[in-house]
């Protein structure tokens, strides 16, 4: 009696909702991707300031900072400076108002003996640069910067404010 009871009420059902007793099932996958880019941004730099020069050997520091994302592979490369002599194998800073030149060179370390450079438009210096992976946070590198006495080369300046300007280029 159970049985037939329970086999009009799946009748019953069959007949109320015919499509659900022989519903066909079919199904697929669906792709989701994400494609992580390799960024960094935020650049900035602090200025290797030598301060009051007395044509003398003189060291101050500067800065860049920038944030990469988190696993990105990057390099930093400085410029020989808009002044660059090719003889010499310096930068140099100039003055708008004073003769005479400052000459310097920007380094990787403290001790002043791995220089930070990259090609400029006349001649290649050794082309060596920081090479870092992003964080995803700030991180700052020190540049070390030293000052040259005048030499036969860079004639001693007149006093006036001496400037030059580095391109800092991350490739990434």
């Amino acid at each position: 009696m159970k049985n037939i009871k329970l086999g009009l009420t799946l009748a019953a059902f069959g007949f109320v909702c015919p499509g659900l007793a022989s519903a066909a099932v079919i199904s697929t996958n669906l792709d989701v991707t994400a494609r992580v880019q390799a960024a960094c941004d935020s650049i900035s730099t602090t200025p290797v300031n030598f301060g009051l020069y007395s044509n003398a050997i003189t060291n101050a520091d500067g800065a860049v900072s920038l944030n990469c994302l988190e696993g990105t592979p990057y390099a930093i490369g400085l410029h020989g400076g808009s002044n660059f002599d090719v003889v010499s194998q310096r930068a140099r800073m100039t003055s708008l108002t004073a003769t005479g030149v400052v000459s310097y060179r920007l380094y990787k370390d403290a001790a002043r003996t791995d220089l930070w450079g990259k090609c400029n438009s006349l001649i290649c210096l050794e082309p060596t640069v920081v090479k870092a992976t992003g964080s995803g946070a700030i991180q700052t590198f020190t540049v070390f910067g030293q000052a040259f006495a005048p030499d036969i080369f860079n004639p001693a300046p007149q006093p006036g404010i001496f400037s030059d300007v580095v391109l800092v280029e991350v490739s990434f």
